[in-house]
């Protein structure tokens, strides 16, 4: 199974951070750089525009995270 097909099985298709389901992508946890389940996240375009320009960030936005599950999953 591809990349993105295991994160979105994973995430039920919705961002794993904000729980958005719109232009969702894969997206590398620094400071891994290989593409694996273990190592990315789907990420909808919102998100992935804060983190990659920090000056548009929204703080109301990454509120949500107070209810994200960063890993219930054990190495």
């Amino acid at each position: 199974m591809a990349l993105l097909e295991n994160l979105i099985k994973r995430s039920n298709n919705v961002c794993e951070l904000c729980s958005s389901n719109e232009s969702l992508k894969s997206f590398t946890v620094y400071p891994h750089s290989d593409e694996s389940v273990e190592h990315n996240i789907l990420i909808c375009s919102l998100c992935n525009e804060q983190i990659d320009n920090p000056v548009t960030i929204d703080v109301n936005h990454w509120r949500c995270l107070n209810d994200s599950i960063w890993n219930e999953f054990t190495p």
